[in-house]
């Protein structure tokens, strides 16, 4: 993913207001919103229920299972988005890597629209396995510990394409 990678596209991170850095530099990583005073609360939330809303404000952590990415990942009230020791929230980069895009992939048009890319994506490992499986499927090529019966299939599957993913 990262192989001959000179310089890093899309490693932007939104500008955040004072309030939302003030609350960001307050969390530790694995911390939430019921981890901050009250009086850094957004109002909305201070009369939320500590049950409600677990994710919001929360700082990843450099262990476990990233949050899936959504395209609003650049504010920190939207999820598990923050950075596990930066005060600011994940780069468009970082979230594409969690997606596992490559860095040679480059996301185009405003930072808006580079957000909406990643958020909206389907991640391409995911895009692989699936393609793999649906192509084995409809070949006769699965793996056989894992279907009994191939799907027949009226249409034709070239081969080429695939093997060059691979």
């Amino acid at each position: 993913m990262r192989a001959n990678s000179g310089m890093v596209a899309n490693h932007y991170a939104a500008r955040l207001s004072k309030q939302n850095l003030d609350r960001i530099r307050f969390l530790k990583p694995g911390q939430d919103w019921r981890d901050l005073p009250h009086h850094l609360l957004p109002a909305g939330m201070q009369r939320a229920l500590r049950k409600d809303h677990t994710r919001r404000y929360r700082r990843m952590q450099w262990t476990g299972i990233a949050r899936s990415i959504i395209t609003r990942f650049r504010d920190p009230k939207s999820g598990e988005y923050i950075h596990p020791e930066q005060h600011r929230t994940i780069s468009i980069r970082e979230a594409a890597r969690i997606q596992s895009f490559p860095d040679w992939f480059v996301f185009e048009g405003s930072y808006s629209e580079q957000y909406d890319q990643v958020g909206n994506a389907v991640p391409p490992l995911l895009a692989r396995a699936v393609a793999n499986e649906l192509y084995g499927m409809l070949t006769g090529e699965r793996d056989t510990a894992r279907a009994s019966v191939p799907i027949k299939s009226r249409y034709s599957i070239p081969t080429e394409p695939f093997a060059a993913a691979e």
